[in-house]
C-alpha cells in the first residue's frame, strides 16, 4: 500500500502531493517520490475531511514523470467525502516519479485529505 497525506494543510487549485508526506506544493518537483521498482498502481482512493459543498468538486490524478495517468477520482457536492478508483491503472518503471495533482470546480470548501492505492510489482 502507497499513499500520502496534506496533514493539517488545505487543499488548494493545482498543487500536488507525493507520497509518505504532509506537503503540498505548486511545484511538482518539489513533492515527486521516485519509484524504486517497476509496477502498477491500481485502486485508488481519497478522503477529505470536508465535504466539498454544493456544485464543487475536488479532483486527484496519479501522475507519472509529471504526466497525468488515467487514475484518477472526483468527490463532489455536499454529502461525499471520499472517491476511488478501482478500474484504471498506471505502470510504473523503476525511476518513474510520482506524485498526485489535486484540482478543483466551483470553489470547494476548504479541507485537507489524504489518499492511499496498491502498488503491485
Amino acid at each position: 500500500i502507497v499513499g500520502g497525506t496534506s496533514r493539517t494543510t488545505n487543499f488548494a487549485n493545482n498543487r500536488f502531493m507525493g507520497m509518505f508526506s504532509a506537503e503540498l506544493n505548486a511545484n511538482e518537483l518539489n513533492v515527486q517520490n521516485i519509484m524504486p521498482t517497476a509496477g502498477i498502481i491500481k485502486n485508488f482512493f481519497v478522503f477529505v475531511q470536508s465535504v466539498p459543498g454544493a456544485g464543487a468538486s475536488w479532483t486527484m490524478t496519479v501522475r507519472n514523470n509529471g504526466a497525468d495517468t488515467a487514475v484518477t477520482c472526483t468527490i463532489t457536492g455536499a454529502a461525499a467525502q471520499s472517491c476511488s478508483d478501482t478500474t484504471h491503472t498506471a505502470v510504473f518503471a523503476a525511476g518513474d516519479l510520482i506524485a498526485i495533482r489535486i484540482a478543483s470546480s466551483g470553489g470547494p470548501n476548504a479541507t485537507p485529505g489524504q489518499w492511499t492505492a496498491q502498488f503491485a510489482p
